[in-house]
Formats: structure tokens, C-alpha cells, sequence
């Protein structure tokens, strides 16, 4: 097989058969204000705050699929869908007083 036809097979094997959740996911849009905020979190904060995020339908602690993020007053927003249940989600993380 040459690596033009392996690489037609994977997009059409992605397309037709991969789940939705593992197609591609666009970028979370983030204000320049709440981009620099997040930025500041360190990494493993980052991952343990998107993936423990309140979902008022599943009632529960879930992963959120991060959508846009801004800063409201001093707190940085983070807003997107539960990967449960696809129900709208935000995590607010307050600044802390350094």
C-alpha cells in the first residue's frame, strides 16, 4: 500500500467510523485576558480542573469539553458541554491573593 492510499483509508475510516468524541475537537476560544490566566495554572492543575467539573443533569463530578473561557471580575470562566451527557457546563476558578 502506498502512504497516499494508507493515509485516504485512515480519512475515510475516521469519517465513517470514528466515535464523535474522538473526531477532532476545535480549540477553546479564550479572551486574551482569561488566555493569560490559564496560562499561569500549571499543567496538571489545567487537566484535573477540566475533568472535574459539576454537571447539574448527570448530578456528578465530569470531564468538560472546554469551549471558551473569560474572565469575569478577577475569576477566570471556563465554559463547555459535559462529555456525559452533552449538557452545557462551566467551571469558575477564583484568583488567588498572592
Amino acid at each position: 500500500m502506498t502512504e497516499e492510499g494508507f493515509l485516504k483509508a485512515k480519512e475515510l475510516f475516521e469519517r465513517y467510523f470514528a466515535k464523535e468524541e474522538e473526531k477532532a475537537v476545535p480549540l477553546p476560544k479564550f479572551a486574551p485576558a482569561a488566555k493569560k490566566r490559564w496560562e499561569q495554572v500549571p499543567e496538571w492543575a489545567r487537566k484535573e480542573i477540566v475533568e472535574a467539573v459539576w454537571c447539574s443533569q448527570c448530578r456528578i463530578g465530569v470531564p468538560l469539553l472546554l469551549r471558551e473561557g473569560e474572565m469575569i471580575g478577577r475569576s477566570l470562566v471556563l465554559r463547555g458541554t459535559c462529555k456525559k451527557c452533552g449538557s452545557e457546563a462551566a467551571r469558575v476558578i477564583e484568583p488567588t491573593d498572592e
